[in-house]
This record gives structure tokens, C-alpha cells and sequence, in this order.
């Protein structure tokens, strides 16, 4: 075998292997869902089905910090009241909130109930609803005529 002919069989081989690696390096970042099975960074929704009562917790929480960022004092996910209603096929998370009056978190706090139902097949939010705290008083107490009934 000659020299040329030895280092054109080289070239030809060092070329194929560049071909072959260019293009499955392609394939990889071209394809996300791919890069996400393999690298474990991918959007949730690709690598599983299922969403479980801890994923729409967590997407109802982010979206709640979000939305009431500037306000936030501290939030708390109800535990005893959020679960998967099987007839309306959703999540609903409750949590407790503290809002600070302004957007600057100074001054006072007051108390308010958050809803947050998501579907079932995804954890998007589906609706969200943020309840101020009060004490409620029938307006007999509040105009102090006498009792709870109004009598005098």
C-alpha cells in the first residue's frame, strides 16, 4: 500500500468519525425531550404521567409567592383540608397566608385563606382565590341593639 494512498484511507476514516459524532450531537440537542430522559434536567412533564397531590402543592405555592411577592410575610399549605376531589378530578390546596398592608413588607399583617385548585391531569393552576380572615358579626351586633337575634 502506498503513502497516499494510506493517509487518504486515514482522512476518510477520521472523517467518518467526525460525521458520525456531529450528528448524534445533533440529534441530542435538537431533540429536548431526549436531553431530559438522559440528563434528568428536563421539564417534569416529559418524564412522567402521573402528577401526584405534592406537585400541584408545589405549583400552588410557587404561584402564590409569585402573585403576593411583594406582600408575602409567610405561607402555610392547610394539610388537613388539601386533597384530590375525585368527582371534579382536580387538586385543591389550601394554605394560610400573612399579607403585609403594603407592597414594601413593613407595617401590619392580617390573615388571609388562599384556594388553589389545579387539574388533575397537570398541575396547572385552574383557579386561584385569596380570602381576607374576618370575624364575622350579624348586624344586630354591630349596630349594638341588643343580642345576636336583635331583640332589645
Amino acid at each position: 500500500m502506498s503513502r497516499t494512498t494510506r493517509k487518504q484511507n486515514i482522512l476518510l476514516l477520521v472523517v467518518a468519525i467526525g460525521v458520525v459524532a456531529l450528528s448524534i450531537y445533533a440529534i441530542l440537542h435538537l431533540n429536548k425531550s431526549i436531553i431530559g430522559m438522559v440528563s434528568g434536567t428536563g421539564d417534569k412533564r416529559e418524564k412522567y404521567k402521573n402528577v401526584t397531590l405534592t406537585d400541584a402543592q408545589v405549583e400552588c405555592e410557587n404561584h402564590a409567592r409569585k402573585e403576593l411577592s411583594g406582600r408575602l410575610k409567610a405561607l402555610a399549605v392547610d394539610d388537613h383540608s388539601t386533597r384530590y376531589d375525585e368527582l371534579e378530578k382536580r387538586f385543591k390546596v389550601f394554605m394560610q397566608a400573612q399579607l403585609y398592608e403594603s407592597e414594601n413588607a413593613r407595617g401590619m399583617t392580617k390573615s388571609f385563606y388562599v384556594y388553589c385548585f389545579s387539574r388533575g391531569n397537570r398541575a396547572d393552576i385552574a383557579q386561584f382565590k385569596l380570602v381576607e380572615d374576618k370575624d364575622y358579626k350579624p348586624a344586630a351586633i354591630r349596630k349594638n341593639e341588643g343580642g345576636i337575634f336583635g331583640w332589645k
